[in-house]
């Protein structure tokens, strides 16, 4: 319990930084955002299909194209390269904008929308087909596939498997070589919003049914990896939670975010400390946007949001308070 505590209090308090317009940000929202752990660099991809990265603290434009004609679904950093998907296309791309390959028309690639770096030049893509694809990014070939029985909408790695989630609330648990299921929970009775991984826990966030409305799950899953079962759900009380990350430097502790961009930080063993109470608000929900997409950077010193509502959007970096 002190090591919890001293995690919990090392948190501190984030602040926003800087607030930066991504390419084509009059027109489209922001659909993804990632920090590239290779380079000090920000990617955000927008629903017209633009990408735009951003450099350093200070959010100065690095690069800026047109990759797809439809919404980026997911951006994956490689060590060669930026992936992204939309719905029918795969595209690998430089740091700097110029194009290694394209691939569309494939029909072991429909209805693409999440991605999966296995190392070695290869990734998995999970489809709403149901399908989880290996793409080999050395060939733009499909070396392998495998099976659902509902639609991929999330793919995530634990030191010892592979993790998937449909569109229906359950969490699949795959052995990494085979990608056999050892394992399935129901994590939420209508649906996944979102899902990550760190150290033995797999936290999910998702949907269910009250009074005949469709709502956010207030109940976060939890599942221990180390022996494939679930664990009593955290409740979230202050905020409805439709987005979460992990924070690989406090294992025990995650990022909860709602659409109206209030953003938490909890423990998933329940302690309760100043940084745990502590609701903060993207200053753009002032101005009637929501947030679409969070991400941390690799040292958990920096917090991306993507928002977006009508004509304007706005990509924001947030950083911790030393």
């Amino acid at each position: 319990r002190k090591q919890i505590r001293m995690e919990a209090a090392m948190l501190g308090q984030f602040q926003e930084v800087k607030l930066a317009t991504c390419f084509r940000g009059d027109e489209f929202g922001v659909s993804s955002v990632v920090f590239d752990p290779q380079e000090d660099l920000l990617w955000a991809g927008t629903y017209g299909g633009h990408i735009t990265s951003f450099m350093g603290l200070e959010l100065e434009r690095y690069t800026a194209f047109q990759a797809h004609h439809s919404d980026v679904r997911q951006l994956l950093p490689t060590p060669a390269g930026i992936l992204s998907i939309t719905a029918e296309e795969l595209r690998y791309t430089t740091r700097t904008g110029l194009p290694m390959f394209t691939m569309k028309e494939e029909p072991r690639l429909k209805e693409m929308h999440c991605l999966l770096y296995l190392g070695e030049e290869s990734v998995l893509v999970g489809c709403q087909t149901g399908m989880i694809t290996t793409v080999d990014l050395t060939r733009a070939s499909v070396t392998s596939e495998t099976s659902t029985d509902a639609g991929i909408c999330l793919l995530k790695a634990s030191e010892h498997y592979t993790c998937s989630a449909d569109i229906n609330g359950q969490v699949y648990v795959h052995d990494p070589h085979s990608m056999e299921v050892v394992a399935s929970f129901t994590a939420h009775t209508s649906g996944m919003s979102d899902m990550d991984v760190v150290g033995c826990y797999l936290v999910t966030c998702g949907l269910t049914h009250q009074f005949g409305q469709l709502c956010v799950d207030c109940q976060l899953g939890v599942f221990d990896l180390r022996t494939l079962r679930p664990l009593p759900p955290t409740t979230v009380t202050m905020l409805q939670p439709l987005l979460l990350r992990c924070m690989p430097a406090w294992p025990s502790t995650i990022l909860v975010l709602s659409r109206m961009g209030e953003f938490q930080f909890l423990d998933l063993h329940g302690l309760v400390t100043p940084s745990t109470m502590m609701v903060h608000q993207l200053s753009t929900a002032a101005e009637g946007r929501v947030a679409c997409c969070v991400d941390i950077s690799p040292s958990c010193q920096g917090l991306a949001f993507g928002d977006s509502c009508g004509e304007r959007l706005e990509a924001c970096r947030w950083e911790r308070v030393q």
